[in-house]
């Protein structure tokens, strides 16, 4: 499975007439952005855990890529994980189509950003800053040399 199959089905949801459709939508929206950056630094080499600290982790670690697509990739997915929260948890709150709408757009446009090609020297830069970012900071070394 893809995590762009995620997005497939957000885009089906958020036509429907239900609010369970569009909580839902929003809610596999954030999930194919979030798979689709994690599968990003796991190719750089980076394995992040697989608990509630992985949505924050990796937020964290793309701001300091020094790559302005994924430091933007960061705020949005921040956001669009508030609004997920809201559709999955928050069932007192109202959830209206726009803000699915909102959602599944809001990711094409991240996964348009997840796409961009770096240079090999840049991957490489982006790299040693997350790794940097991961000793110096977190003191929390993920990253596993990929040869």
């Amino acid at each position: 499975m893809s995590p762009r199959d995620f997005m497939t089905l957000a885009q089906v949801l958020q036509t429907g007439n239900s609010e369970a459709e569009w909580r839902t939508a929003i809610s596999r929206a954030y999930y194919s952005a979030f798979h689709t950056a994690r599968q990003l630094l796991r190719d750089w080499g980076f394995q992040l855990a697989r608990t509630d600290q992985a949505h924050v982790g990796l937020t964290r670690r793309l701001t300091v890529t020094g790559v302005a697509e994924y430091e933007k990739v960061a705020r949005e997915l921040s956001e669009l994980r508030a609004k997920r929260n809201v559709a999955d948890y928050d069932l007192d709150r109202e959830c209206r189509r726009e803000l699915a709408a909102q959602s599944v757009k809001t990711t094409g446009v991240l996964l348009g950003l997840l796409a961009v090609e770096v240079s090999s020297q840049r991957q490489q830069q982006v790299i040693q800053a997350v790794r940097d970012f991961e000793r110096n900071v977190l003191r929390e070394v993920t990253w596993q040399s990929l040869n």
